[in-house]
């Protein structure tokens, strides 16, 4: 068995094993980027094609709900950040 289909192989038997999405947003991007890359090397039967893509939008979802998140404390932060930076200014 070439690298190639060692590699498909592995990507698709993780796909059929109805795993949950992966627990980071690095383990999700990761797995995300082997699928693309699986179905770019156009190897996979349509079935597996078709279930590589569903999972690749569960993915996908979970990729920019993490991002959403991430970006909403990041302006909270910056918010209270400002208003301390403007508490001070009145002190001076």
């Amino acid at each position: 068995m070439s690298d190639a289909d060692n590699f498909r192989s592995k990507i698709f038997n993780n796909l059929y094993q109805n795993k949950k999405v992966a627990a980071t947003f690095e383990e999700n991007l990761e797995a995300l980027e082997q699928i693309v890359q699986s179905l770019e090397e156009g190897t996979a039967t349509l079935d597996e094609s078709l279930k590589a893509f569903e999972k690749g939008i569960k993915l996908s979802r979970s990729c920019q709900k993490e991002l959403t998140r991430v970006e909403r404390k990041v302006e909270v932060l910056v918010k209270e950040n400002d208003e301390i930076k403007g508490k001070e200014n009145f002190e001076d």
